[in-house]
């Protein structure tokens, strides 16, 4: 018989997130926005350590059902063949180092992969695209859309304009969605296999899939943010973690 501890972990998907370290390396922290809303949903979120090493990385990518590779700070230039900007932002590199690391060990897997605004860029850039290291000095949008809102960060700031033949539609059964936006940083060139699957009005990539995997989805929005009083949001989380039940 399975012990209360090997039920519960059988009971609910386990999704492992990426988390934020400080620039010392010392302190290893998440939003409880993204442990919130998996837990309310029905999965065990786990935490993922800071570590590049290729043996850990492996047995995680082997026993967890998911992966969410969550917000942050910006991603370090030299990754995508450029020199950093003025523009730039904080870098991390051990987390870098660390979220290519566990892309590598997971994408053989096939198993559900989910991208959160820095996470949609980490999973761009591991798969060989570039980023705008600042889309107000480098991107000339056709008008001044606002990508860091300056409301409340639970509600929509602008929409989004989905393809129709994507998982992203799938799920949410829409062709335009209002999301939020909390970001200076987004995808540029997209990465090898990668197809863009929702842009905003202005023209920027907001969404990223890769359309041979049973579930890779990236989206520059927050939509841990907009749950739980926004159902096109519960449906990407629901679908992702159905997806991490399958496993």
């Amino acid at each position: 018989p399975k012990t209360l501890a090997e039920a519960f972990m059988t009971d609910r998907p386990r999704i492992g997130v990426t988390g934020h370290v400080d620039k010392e390396n010392t302190r290893l922290s998440i939003s409880a926005y993204y442990m919130d809303v998996l837990y309310a949903l029905g999965a065990l979120p786990i935490l993922l350590p800071m570590t590049a090493d290729e043996g850990i990385l492996l047995q995680i990518a082997r026993e967890l059902d998911g992966f969410l590779f969550t917000g942050g700070v910006d991603i370090n230039p030299s990754l995508f063949g450029e020199e950093t900007f003025t523009f730039c932002g904080e870098i991390s590199p051990a987390r870098d180092e660390m979220e290519l690391a566990l892309f590598k060990a997971v994408l053989p897997t096939q198993k559900p992969i989910l991208g959160i605004c820095r996470g949609i860029q980490l999973l761009n850039v591991a798969m060989g695209g570039t980023l705008y290291q600042d889309i107000y000095q480098q991107n000339a949008q056709p008008y001044p859309q606002q990508h860091r809102q300056t409301s409340p960060d639970h509600l929509p700031a602008h929409d989004v304009l989905i393809d129709e033949n994507s998982l992203l539609h799938r799920i949410v059964r829409k062709t335009r969605l209002p999301v939020n936006t909390l970001h200076h940083q987004a995808v540029k060139d997209c990465g090898k296999d990668l197809a863009v699957t929702a842009r905003s009005a202005s023209g920027l990539i907001e969404a990223v899939e890769k359309e041979d995997h049973p579930f890779f989805l990236g989206v520059q929005w927050h939509p841990e943010r907009m749950f739980p009083g926004d159902e096109n949001a519960k449906k990407i989380f629901a679908a992702f973690i159905d997806a991490c039940a399958m496993e």
